[in-house]
């Protein structure tokens, strides 16, 4: 007997077509009473047209990245792990991706006469804009071989550790929403790569931090950071007995780093906490284009 979780499709393939037929139809029918059939409003005047559809759109888009985080748990689960679940996860974020990019193009068409401008760091507009890049970037982890991925993000970790080092100075970023843009790329790799760090060391240099607040930023990201993805390990079932031993094994040689660290702190000038920390991006760098030769 065949096991539903190994079929290519979660309906049949009439269903499918006959769903895809019916949505279609619906974003028509949609479209042309929102953008033609409805009157123009008293004191916007035609720009209110593009809110009957950007608002279901932003519906939709939300949505649909709900169902992608519940899909992504289902599969992630090892009692309810199958590959429909993961199938439903990628195909709704697909989805996700074309009608949060509808979404804010219309709110930029409506803005421009209503606001007089094309964007604002408005706090919708900058999370949807973020899970916009979000999201995209979970499709290419999703499409991109690893083989490609892994050098393409060396690369430019290890190119902007050497204009920094070359005594480049990154622009300055003061608007929260580049540490929200940041938190979620920190994420994202962390999740998928167990790479979190460049994204936040990046972030902390371009906000001018001093070296005192540098390193306590750090501290305090890595901890958080390290203890989701040790949760999201266990989630998935990845700490296994092995894994475990491994760690017992190692955890002498942790404690004995930890003591120099402590002891050396004092002597390392903090002035060249910066340095360190874009060298040991230059060297995780150099380290993701080294293993995929």
């Amino acid at each position: 007997m065949t096991d539903p979780a190994s079929r290519s499709h979660l309906f049949g393939r009439r269903t499918s077509i006959g769903l895809g037929v019916a949505s279609a139809a619906s974003l028509v029918v949609l479209a042309v009473l929102g953008l033609v059939v409805a009157p123009a409003d008293a004191e916007q005047g035609d720009a209110q047209r593009l809110m009957y559809v950007h608002v279901p759109a932003a519906w939709l888009a939300y949505l649909a990245f709900a169902v992608t985080t519940l899909a992504s748990i289902l599969y992630l689960w090892p009692r309810t792990r199958r590959a429909t679940w993961d199938r439903i996860a990628g195909a709704s974020a697909e989805l996700g991706v074309v009608f949060t990019g509808l979404t804010l193009v219309l709110g930029s068409l409506w803005g421009k006469p209503i606001w007089g401008v094309w964007w604002t760091w408005d706090a919708r507009l900058t999370s949807a804009a973020v899970l916009f890049v979000l999201f995209l970037g979970y499709l290419a982890l999703r499409r991109v071989p690893e083989q490609a991925l892994l050098p393409l993000l060396g690369l430019v970790i290890a190119g902007y550790a050497l204009y920094a080092l070359w005594g480049r100075r990154p622009p300055e970023l003061r608007h929260p929403a580049w540490g929200l843009a940041a938190g979620l790329l920190a994420g994202l790799l962390g999740g998928a790569y167990n790479t979190a760090g460049p994204p936040a060391i990046i972030y902390g240099d371009c906000r001018r931090w001093p070296p005192p607040e540098f390193k306590s930023n750090l501290q305090a990201f890595f901890m958080v950071s390290d203890g989701l993805v040790l949760l999201g390990h266990a989630f998935a079932g990845n700490l296994t007995r092995a894994v475990m031993t491994h760690y017992a094994v190692t955890l002498p040689a942790i404690v004995l780093g930890l003591w120099l660290g402590l002891s050396l702190e004092r002597r390392i000038r903090l002035a060249g906490l910066r340095t360190l920390a874009l060298a040991l991006l230059l060297m995780l760098g150099a380290r993701l284009i080294w293993v995929t030769l």
